[in-house]
Parts: structure tokens; C-alpha cells; sequence
């Protein structure tokens, strides 16, 4: 059952269709269009030819191809408010069949703040969607939304009003959104999101996908500042079609909520209302691990990546989920690799974590690529160093080894995993592998190799 989303905006038009309606499911489409449909909601008659209606004609036409079974449309405030918009929505369901619903300010917020609680279960903080007639905050934590509010600070509204000093954006937040400090600033939305994506190349980030990118707000208004001022970084505000205006509202976000991260997320709107047509049970579920599961599917038909845990957590590490969910995705994606040359199988993995849409965090990112290198390469300098930075002594030490015991079950068992044939015990002060098979001389010195890996960051972790 494939499923699409339509959200119509004031600055875009845009659909996604994800393949089936199990939170793992990837998107299969993605487009959006620049917007003209205030011009038409501005003629006499809607009745005519125009370029939103050949925008809705192209999705329309595509969701036939791809088979969808179900389209719902959104739109926000670029309908809210508009005597016309009866006409339109009218209009659209006479020619596509489809449904428009108008969503009100809060309601928009929320489900934008859903979006983003999808992809970042532990958000704690404000969630700000920035549109053109719009600006959305949502107060997030617990997994659950709390205060929410609309307010008229669009680009498009601060663009009639002329509108570039920041403290107009924090006086009108603090008439309307009133909420204690939080650490943490989530920006959603294609303005805001186009500043973080050009402040992640301006400083050559790894890293190239840009959803969970952890910001330093104090970097940030200095980037803003040379952004803004320095003929140099002009060829920015070409390249990207910076908005003047999202910076304006930028500044004032940050001069009123004063987070100590800013947080891009690539989550929101769209990804909210595909939430709210999942099962209750699709919604309890692990986004990333599912989604990581779906892209190996074929290749981990067999693994029983229960007992593969069973044996991770005989290490005896530290009692988290976050790091035995970091083994188990290591796990599944090292074997996704069977179409790949063996020599580069490591590379490209790395590089599928470095651009994937999967929505990891930073941290995850470079653990994983970490623990990946450790699996499936012998080479010293696959990761890259910005990517140890990232990363904690601590982190490194426990990505190390998740890598040294995956390859060691690779060695001992082939690459193609489907439970493991040994155990792991303690000697003492030393780590011994049982097993009832006899492995030749090579394998033995490098799976001894790999168990006095585990054993020297293990100490390390305990001194």
C-alpha cells in the first residue's frame, strides 16, 4: 500500500510517496515547486489554466504510475486565511479527486512537531518551522508536544512589511510563546533548513546529509555575520537563494530562546502527517533500525540479530539502548554488502552513512562509520579525521568495539551472518573465544587480534 503527501505551501508545492505504510518504508518520490498559487488565487476565476494545476496534474499522473492507493493533502496558511480557498480546494478535487485539508496554525505546528518527534524520539526543546506566510513553534519533550503557536513572521509576510530587524521577530514571540529555556532549537523548514545546509558546505563538512547536523549558535551568528556583510560569501546568496528574511528570523529565534544547540531537521510537515496514518504499533517502532532493516532486507533474511545481541551484551558494557542499538545497526548493514567488491565493501558503506536519508544522528553517524571501518577494513586511515573528532575518547572506544566483534563473527562464521556458532568468555583478564569447530592458524592469530582489541578499550573504558 503505498501512500503520498501533498503539502501545499506558500513558498512551494511539494509530494513525497513512501512505498508502504511501515514507518521503515523509504520515500520512493520526493518533488516540490516553487509556489505561484497566491497569483491565482488572486483572479476572478480559479476556472481557468495555470501552473499549480500542472503541478497537481504531474503528482497526479505519477501517483497513478507508482500505483499509490492513498494521497492526503495538506495545505497551511496560504489557504488559512484566503476567501478563495474554497474555490481552489474545490477545484482540485473536481479535476484530481483529491481531498484538500486545511490545516489551522496549531494544528500545523503540531503535526510538523510530530514529524519531528518521528525522526528524533528524545527531542526536548523548540521545535520553529519557518514558511512564507508562517512561523510554527511547538514546545517538545517526553515524546509528547505541549505549547504550540502560529504566528504571522513568514518570509513572505516580512518581506511585504520590510521587516529586517530581529528584534520585531523576539518582541512577537514573546507577546504569543512564553516557555522556559531549553538547550536545544530544532529548525524545520526550507528556509531555515537552506541556512543550515549552506553553513554544513561553507565549513566542508563530511557529513553530507543534512538532517540531525548539531549547530553551535554562537558559530552560527558569526557565519550569519560574514554571510551578510563580506562581499566574498555574495556568491552564497546566489548559489543557494539565501532568504535575507530567514536570517532576520533566525537571529531573532536565537536572541529569544537562547538554545545552546541548534538542531537542522529534515523532518517535518509532511513526514507529520505520514506519522499520523501509521498503525499505533509502526509508531512505536525504532525509525532508524527499521529503516536499516528494510534496506538490508534481502541481504539479512537469515540473521537472528537477537542472538547476535545476546552475544554483544556478554561483553559486558555498558548498560545502554542507544549502544545496543548501535550494534545492531553496524550489524545489519555489514551485510549489506553483497554486491560489492570485498576491497571496498568498508568504503562504501561509509559512504552510504555519510549521505543516507536514514534519519541518524551525528553521534550515530560517526560511530557507525567507525565501527563499519573496524568490521570490514584493515586500513588505518578509512575514517576520515573530522569524523573522530565528532566523537567522545569514550565513543570511539565503544564503536571500536562493536566493529572488533562483528568482525569477529564474520571470521569465525563467513560474511553472510546467520546466528553465531560460538561464545565469548573471561579468562581472567582476557576474553577467549569458544567455539567447536577448529579454524586454521591464520583466522585463530587474527580473531585473537580482534579479542585483544576489545580487551585494551574495555580497560581503557574502566580506568
Amino acid at each position: 500500500m503505498r501512500i503520498a503527501v501533498i503539502d501545499i505551501g506558500s513558498n512551494a508545492i511539494r509530494a513525497a510517496i513512501y512505498d508502504s505504510n511501515e514507518i521503515g518504508s523509504a520515500e520512493i518520490f520526493n518533488e516540490k515547486f516553487k509556489s505561484d498559487l497566491v497569483m491565482l488565487l488572486d483572479q476572478e476565476s480559479l476556472d481557468t489554466r495555470h501552473g499549480t494545476y500542472n503541478i497537481f496534474n504531474y503528482f497526479d499522473h505519477v501517483f497513478k504510475q507508482l500505483n499509490v492507493t492513498r494521497v492526503d493533502c495538506v495545505a497551511t496558511e496560504v489557504l488559512r486565511n484566503h476567501k478563495k480557498a474554497p474555490e481552489f480546494i474545490e477545484q482540485i478535487y473536481k479535476r484530481f479527486g483529491i481531498k484538500v485539508r486545511v490545516l489551522t496554525g496549531d494544528e500545523e505546528a503540531r503535526v510538523t512537531a510530530e514529524g519531528l518527534i518521528s525522526s528524533i524520539p528524545d527531542a526536548e526543546g523548540i521545535a520553529a518551522d519557518l514558511g512564507g506566510g508562517s512561523l510554527e513553534l511547538a514546545e517538545v519533550f517526553d515524546k509528547s508536544i505541549h505549547q504550540v503557536k502560529s504566528l504571522a513572521l513568514g518570509t513572505k509576510v516580512l518581506s511585504k512589511l520590510q521587516v529586517e530587524d530581529s528584534k520585531y521577530i523576539f518582541d512577537n514571540i514573546e507577546k504569543e510563546f512564553t516557555v522556559e529555556n531549553y538547550d536545544n532549537l530544532y529548525l524545520i523548514g526550507g528556509a531555515l533548513r537552506l541556512l543550515g545546509r549552506c553553513y554544513m558546505d561553507y565549513n566542508h563538512s563530511v557529513i553530507k546529509n543534512l538532517h540531525n547536523l548539531v549547530i553551535d549558535p554562537k558559530e552560527f551568528i558569526a557565519f550569519l555575520d560574514e554571510l551578510e556583510t563580506l562581499q566574498k560569501f555574495q556568491q552564497f546568496f546566489k548559489q543557494y537563494k539565501i532568504n535575507k528574511y530567514a536570517i532576520t528570523v533566525m537571529r531573532g529565534l536565537i536572541e529569544y530562546f537562547k538554545p545552546k544547540k541548534l538542531i537542522v531537521s529534515t523532518f517535518g510537515l509532511k513526514e507529520g502527517v505520514r506519522f499520523n496514518l501509521l498503525s499505533k504499533e509502526e509508531q512505536k517502532k525504532d525509525i532508524v533500525i527499521e529503516r536499516c532493516r528494510e534496506c538490508a532486507k534481502i541481504h539479512i533474511e537469515n540473521l537472528v540479530i537477537e542472538k547476535y545481541v545476546e552475544l554483544f551484551l556478554s561483553l559486558e558494557l555498558e548498560d545502554s539502548s542507544d549502544l545496543t542499538n548501535l550494534f545492531i545497526i553496524t550489524l545489519i548493514l555489514s551485510q549489506y554488502t553483497r554486491h560489492v567488491d570485498k576491497n571496498y565493501r568498508a568504503e562504501w558503506i561509509i559512504s552510504f552513512v555519510l549521505t543516507t536519508d536514514i534519519p541518524f544522528n551525528q553521534n550515530q553517524r560517526a560511530s557507525l562509520i567507525v565501527s563499519i571501518a573496524h568490521a570490514l577494513s584493515n586500513k588505518s586511515n578509512i575514517v576520515p579525521k573530522t569524523i573522530r573528532k565528532i566523537l567522545s575518547k569514550k565513543e570511539n572506544a565503544y564503536a571500536q568495539i562493536i566493529g572488533a566483534l562483528i568482525k569477529i563473527c564474520m571470521m569465525v562464521d563467513g560474511p553472510m551472518l546467520s546466528r553465531p556458532s560460538f561464545s565469548i568468555i573471561y579468562k581472567g583478564r582476557f576474553l577467549e573465544v569458544v567455539t567447536e569447530n577448529v579454524m586454521p592458524r591464520t583466522i585463530f592469530d587474527r580473531v585473537c587480534e580482534q579479542l585483544k582489541s576489545i580487551g585494551l578499550s574495555k580497560r581503557y573504558l574502566q580506568d
